[in-house]
């Protein structure tokens, strides 16, 4: 395995930036949970905004200079740990789903990661708003085209995600290779069906193949040629088509009757 990046990241430095992701993560009302505060420039601002604001930072000297600069103001909680093995919904507990945000500035390495424990955190939060690399925001919106992909299908089960605007490399200090894009996720609440994901895992798992290909020894012989899509590839329906794909098959599977051509695109 190579080793793992040293915790910190690009640190964005633009105000007008940092304005800009406050106004558009959270209200006056809000509860902010914000993902890796780092130095603080967006708390700054989160703090002016939003009734309350959690900043959970793992790196233990950058929440120790948190606590000496930001320590006395009213509205800010300070918690030294790991988002990926933080109770985020604990963090947030006494607030209303309604009232409860997650805001952040995303190293680039482990945005997955931290789009899954967000959106596995759902009920508890109405909103996410996270700035990520550009090419990753570009995927989580897609909806079909070489960008879409199974993160694609998490993104948009779990959330109705929108690009908001990008962010220039120069933003950042010191400046990464790539741009960044800003993103927010409104929450669904609650799971997507049992057998879905591993549906949506197996149609996406050769992207040049076609969903009949991808498809083939999860359905009885026959069953998905008989479809209207089998002889499509994932990107070219996106995930509402697959989802429709998806019932429409193991509706046929149950019944023992053949996938009719409901899903067709």
């Amino acid at each position: 395995m190579g080793r793992r990046p040293k915790l910190g990241q690009h640190f964005l430095r633009d105000r007008a930036v940092l304005a800009r992701i406050a106004k558009a993560a959270v209200e006056s009302g809000d509860t902010a949970l914000e993902i890796g505060p780092g130095q603080g420039a967006l708390t700054k601002h989160l703090v002016r905004r939003a009734n309350r604001v959690i900043a959970l930072e793992v790196d233990p000297a950058l929440a120790a200079a948190l606590r000496r600069a930001y320590g006395a103001t009213p509205n800010l909680r300070i918690v030294r740990g790991d988002v990926l093995q933080a109770d985020l919904a604990g963090l947030v507990a006494p607030v209303r789903r309604s009232g409860a945000v997650l805001v952040g500035n995303l190293p680039y390495y482990i945005t997955s990661p931290i789009l899954r424990a967000a959106f596995a955190a759902g009920d508890a939060f109405r909103r996410a708003t996270f700035l990520m690399q550009r090419e990753v925001a570009e995927r989580a919106v897609a909806c079909g085209g070489k960008r879409f992909g199974l993160l694609s299908c998490l993104c948009q089960l779990h959330s109705e995600p929108r690009l908001l605007f990008r962010v220039p490399s120069r933003a950042f200090s010191p400046p990464p290779a790539v741009e960044s894009a800003l993103v927010r996720f409104e929450l669904r609440s609650g799971c997507p069906p049992t057998g879905l994901l591993a549906f949506l895992r197996a149609c996406l798992a050769s992207p040049r193949k076609t969903l009949r290909n991808n498809l083939a020894g999860r359905y009885p012989a026959g069953l998905v040629a008989m479809h209207a899509s089998a002889g499509k590839r994932a990107q070219q329906i996106g995930l509402d088509g697959l989802v429709r794909m998806w019932e429409s098959l193991e509706r046929a599977e149950r019944s023992g009757a053949p996938a009719v051509g409901a899903c067709r695109q």
